[in-house]
């Protein structure tokens, strides 16, 4: 441990002290899983004359990346770790990542000499706080060529060689796959699927061989030298890719690979009471030995994060849809009942280690809807809508921009320390929002739902160029709005009624939502939408509808006919 240095907590107390005391804050983002972070720990912050340059001249603050997001949103200088001087209030002084020690104790000293001779200059220059740096005029119009714009940018970067998209290093990017997978679904395009193919054949150049499961990146083009660390949310999206390309291509290879990574997941980061661990740590040694007897496994940081352990709950929805495994289901039920019990209070909290910490930040909020709909959506039990429904209004109270719209993403600003009273509106955040609210609509028939959807999607229709491929979330939430698949299955408890709603389900995720209309309870809902007293199912996209479908199999035919595939030669 790097118990040399003092390190304080991020708070108001230890920003009064660096006023009263005149010095400059040092705020050091880490990570347990980071390779560099430990590398720049043993290099600096245990070398003894460091430590003491740091005690007599700064304030040092240690943040955990995964803990904080928020403070990693704000203050992180490209990577991890990140080395970032602030001022009493906050501001941004200068800063980095990895420093070897000889530069680092030559930027101690300007740092502290800088301030020492600009102390008077720089609080002069105060930023008013707050500031609003995402999301633009709700006057934006929003068009369905903003999703052909993204589907060219993830093309043009796309690698064909290697896979992924870009060059070195190479970060897998599932958002991106799913939006391949989905947009080929809907158009027949076999360029697409192919591009899928290159990626996750590719990609496979990252992954365990021995114990399964995915490294957070490959430090070259061609995913031939991993860097170590494990994710628990990157494993969740990459599990998805892997049964989804099963699901619409039937080849094996995806599968086994999704099943490898779903066994990697069972063994070292699922929590015996529900939940899932955050990652595993990154050891060279451990992973590029052949034999890894003897060899004590790389630390596990068994602290469950909300939006990355709901995610990992939603990819065990799929996997128990796609593989017809019941562990899946009740992993993932188990998991929904641990976050709820453990981690709300009205709004989510961040994460659990043994208690709840920080509350209401916005990432927290959408996955876990999302992954209360995936389980509505498959158990059809009303207890996983209701928290959604619940968990959603909170949103709109408390998150939601009443003057230009869409959402913050956090909670508590105003009295906060520097950066972190600036508000942001996160795409990806809002998109998934977007996304929960259409689910809702077709769930509901709310059509307030629709509306603050619309709202959301619209503050982005010109700010998402800024984004290029990272967009890829945003343009499956306008695929959602503008060309949504939604079902209906009307039926009671015979088997036929049984059979059209496991159909239904079992219809690409990413594609549709499925809504059951129970005979008994539902007879107001059915009378009212003029469906026969006879189980059947329906598909509308758009504004077409299908005529009743009463066998299984004509299912997927129907939503074929109706989204009008086009085939690209």
């Amino acid at each position: 441990m790097d118990n040399k240095i003092h390190w304080h907590e991020w708070g108001k107390k230890t920003f009064e002290k660096s006023q009263k005391e005149g010095k400059p804050v040092l705020l050091n983002i880490t990570a347990v899983w980071c390779h560099w972070c430990h590398q720049m720990r043993d290099d600096c912050y245990l070398d003894s004359e460091i430590a003491e340059t740091i005690n007599k001249d700064f304030i040092p603050i240690k943040v955990d990346t995964d803990k904080r997001p928020d403070i990693n949103q704000r203050y992180n200088q490209g990577g991890w770790p990140t080395t970032v001087f602030l001022t009493p209030e906050g501001r941004i002084i200068g800063g980095g990542t990895y420093f070897p020690p000889n530069d680092f104790k030559i930027l101690l000293f300007r740092i502290a000499e800088f301030y020492k001779k600009n102390k008077t200059t720089i609080e002069r220059e105060k930023t008013n706080f707050p500031l609003i740096k995402e999301g633009l005029s709700k006057e934006e119009k929003l068009d369905t060529k903003i999703i052909d714009n993204i589907l060219d940018a993830l093309v043009v970067n796309f690698d064909f060689d290697c896979g992924g998209f870009g060059f070195q290093p190479k970060f897998p990017f599932p958002e991106g796959i799913e939006f391949f997978l989905l947009k080929n679904y809907k158009t027949n395009d076999s360029k697409l699927l192919k591009m899928v193919s290159i990626n996750l054949a590719g990609m496979k150049g990252i992954e365990d061989k021995t114990e399964g499961g995915f490294f957070r990146y490959s430090v070259t083009r061609d995913w031939s030298v991993p860097h170590y660390e494990k994710m628990l949310e990157l494993n969740a999206g990459i599990i998805k890719n892997y049964l989804h390309a099963f699901l619409l291509t039937k080849d094996k290879k995806w599968k086994d690979t999704a099943l490898k990574t779903l066994e990697y997941v069972k063994n070292n980061l699922t929590r015996p009471g529900g939940g899932f661990y955050g990652s595993q740590d990154a050891d060279e040694e451990y992973y590029q030995k052949k034999e890894r007897a003897g060899l004590k496994k790389p630390y596990i940081d068994k602290t469950v994060y909300t939006d990355s352990s709901a995610k990992m709950a939603s990819a065990y929805l799929d996997a128990y849809l796609i593989l017809n495994d019941m562990y899946y289901l009740e992993t993932a039920l188990k998991t929904i009942e641990f976050l709820l019990e453990n981690l709300i209070d009205k709004f989510m909290y961040h994460y659990f280690d043994t208690e709840k910490h920080i509350k209401g930040l916005l990432k927290d909020q959408v996955c876990m809807i999302s992954c209360l709909l995936d389980a509505f959506e498959i158990t059809q039990g009303k207890r996983f809508l209701e928290n959604a429904e619940n968990l959603s209004k909170l949103l709109i109270e408390t998150l939601w921009d009443k003057n230009n719209w869409g959402f913050f993403d956090k909670s508590e600003y105003k009295e906060d320390i520097g950066e972190l009273k600036t508000m942001l509106k996160p795409v990806e955040e809002n998109s998934l929002a977007a996304e929960n609210f259409l689910r809702l609509y077709h769930l509901t028939d709310n059509e307030k739902y629709l509306e603050c959807a619309e709202k959301t999607l619209s503050i982005f229709a010109k700010s998402y160029e800024n984004y290029g491929y990272f967009a890829a979330n945003y343009a499956i939430s306008l695929e959602k709005l503008f060309l949504p698949v939604n079902m209906v299955v009307v039926g009671g408890k015979d088997i036929l009624s049984r059979n059209l709603f496991t159909t239904s389900i079992m219809i690409f995720p990413s594609l549709r939502t499925v809504k059951f209309l129970d005979f008994l309870k539902d007879k107001e809902k059915i009378k009212k939408a003029g469906y026969p007293n006879k189980p059947a199912a329906y598909v509308c996209a758009g504004n077409l509808c299908s005529r009743p479908i009463y066998k299984p199999e004509e299912i997927e035919k129907e939503i074929k006919n109706i989204i009008k595939p086009k085939v690209v030669i």
